[in-house]
């Protein structure tokens, strides 16, 4: 008697574990309007971070398309995400933050084989990002 009172239980909890799969989807799916969240960047989400990110290099070849604003907008974000994606794993203590150096390294690996398909020379400026992370460290 007691099974079929709790019978419920078991159904209403079968249901909830077989909705994971649904909202994991969900929310990869949605992934580019995570919030980044990190300090000048709170309100940005992770692709709003990534544009900023990746716009750096170009920002550095033709500095003339930008504004004094946007530059700084756009070297205070390549720092904050370069800081972020040199710290080690094992320092990274936010479930959030993990899954944005996950989606900045697939979206360089997007942009590196469309890249390579348009240009085989073309690459990643990695430089950038040492000089950066450099430059960021030494002003501390």
């Amino acid at each position: 008697k007691g099974e079929a009172v709790n019978q419920w239980v078991k159904d209403f909890l079968t249901e909830y574990a077989e909705s994971f799969p649904q909202v994991s989807s969900t929310l990869e799916a949605n992934v580019d309007r995570c919030i980044y969240g990190q300090t000048g960047f709170e309100h940005h989400t992770f692709e709003e971070m990534w544009d900023l990110y990746s716009n750096f290099s170009i920002q550095k070849r033709e500095p003339e398309r930008f504004t004094q604003e946007q530059t700084e907008t756009i070297q205070r974000a390549h720092t904050s995400v370069t800081r972020w994606l040199n710290t080690p794993l094992t320092r990274s203590t936010s479930v959030q933050m993990k899954r944005f150096r996950k989606y900045v390294h697939d979206r360089k690996q997007q942009e590196e084989s469309s890249s390579s398909q348009r240009d085989p020379l073309s690459s990643l400026d990695d430089d950038d990002d040492a000089e950066m992370v450099a430059a960021s460290q030494s002003a501390q």
